[in-house]
């Protein structure tokens, strides 16, 4: 594990999207690449915390709840973040229009201020059932840079099952934020004492991974055809 000291910045990014499209199963794949995955579903409650380090940097990863009984309580969440990752279900069309719910939160805290970069990733692309389209997506991500003025906006099809294009996304998104985020900013605050009412899973039986730290080899390059900078 890395001593704190030699952290030299710390980036903030939340991730967002409907209950049961795989926001845990993606940021486990990341954080924790030995990690197996599973089909029984654990819904999220409140907000789970993890952390990955490369070098200097310290990014944290904030898995927010998708019912909509939590949807209410992440304002105070959005206060620091450097960059979003939106997940919808790729054979679910519910939760790719629900996501301008979450880009709807998203602009309220950023009133007046530029919006971090955001990654879409769809999910689920190894199901065997017909799925969104990428045109479509590539067209959605298009009407959220021109409506809400967001710089930086990346889509991905991936699979927390099979972990294609789980790494490009999770490192594409942390180049955007390296390169948005002032070299003279000072350090994101991790709240940690906002997020403790709010999470009340069992800890014995699914301990949270608040302490984790990965080594992960970061790949900076914009992977395409795979990822779609607009």
């Amino acid at each position: 594990m890395k001593s704190k000291t030699n952290i030299k910045k710390t980036f903030k990014v939340l991730v967002f999207g409907e209950a049961a499209v795989g926001k845990t199963s993606l940021v486990q794949s990341y954080v924790n690449s030995e990690s197996s995955f599973t089909e029984k579903y654990t819904p999220t409650i409140g907000t789970d915390f993890y952390i990955n380090v490369l070098e200097k940097e310290k990014f944290q990863f904030w898995d927010a709840a998708g019912q909509k009984q939590f949807q209410t309580i992440y304002r105070p969440y959005l206060e620091g973040a450097h960059g979003f990752i939106l997940v919808f279900d790729s054979t679910k069309r519910e939760t790719f229009e629900q996501l301008e719910e979450w880009i709807q939160k998203i602009k309220e805290a950023f009133i007046n201020r530029p919006i971090p970069p955001i990654a879409i990733i769809s999910n689920k692309i190894d199901l065997q059932q017909d799925k969104i389209l990428r045109n479509e997506i590539e067209q959605y991500a298009k009407q959220i840079k021109a409506k809400y003025n967001a710089k930086n906006v990346l889509i991905f099809e991936a699979s927390a099952k099979t972990g294609k294009n789980v790494a490009e996304a999770f490192s594409a998104l942390m180049k955007a934020v390296r390169q948005a985020t002032p070299q003279t900013a000072s350090l994101a605050k991790t709240a940690l004492a906002q997020r403790g009412p709010f999470n009340t899973r069992n800890t014995e039986s699914q301990p949270l991974l608040q302490n984790q730290t990965t080594e992960h080899q970061s790949r900076l390059s914009c992977c395409k055809p795979n990822c779609v900078l607009l």
